[in-house]
């Protein structure tokens, strides 16, 4: 039980600390330089996980030329095809589209900024498991 409670703890410590390192940085780009790119590709992805939509796009930030293809700051994967689909509707190939570049780092990018919704999720389950495995901990101590 003592195991349990320690795997718990460290999985719940770990993906909470991760989560709310990666909402802080997808919080601060609705604020990044917005320029307008082109999309090069737009396709979906089959995973064994779901479908995801991939989507590359080019760039100009101070004369120098970037292609990206993060979408939104969390990965997003669905079970079915059809929502997939839709977003790649908006993003078809040849599409002129806002883009937002990091100004200290021009190669980080993001179509769709600030997607912090996952991570709130996942901020709240990863504290619950670690909170799980430290009741297990005392628990199994006392």
């Amino acid at each position: 039980m003592v195991l349990i409670g320690l795997a718990l703890l460290a999985m719940g410590v770990s993906a909470t600390f991760t989560a709310v390192s990666l909402k802080k940085q997808a919080s601060g780009q609705p604020t990044w330089t917005q320029l307008i790119a082109v999309i090069i590709s737009s396709e979906i992805r089959s995973t064994y996980e779901g479908y995801l939509p991939i989507i590359q796009y080019e760039y100009e930030y101070n004369n120098a030329h970037y292609t990206g293809e993060t979408f939104k700051s969390a990965v997003v994967v669905f079970n079915f095809k059809g929502p997939a689909e839709r977003i790649l509707r908006k993003y078809r190939v040849g599409n002129r589209v806002a883009v937002y570049v990091n100004p200290t780092d021009p190669g980080k990018s993001v179509l769709e900024p600030a997607g912090s919704g996952p991570y709130n999720l996942l901020i709240s389950v990863s504290s619950v498991t670690a909170l799980i495995g430290l009741g297990l901990l005392f628990k199994s101590l006392s």
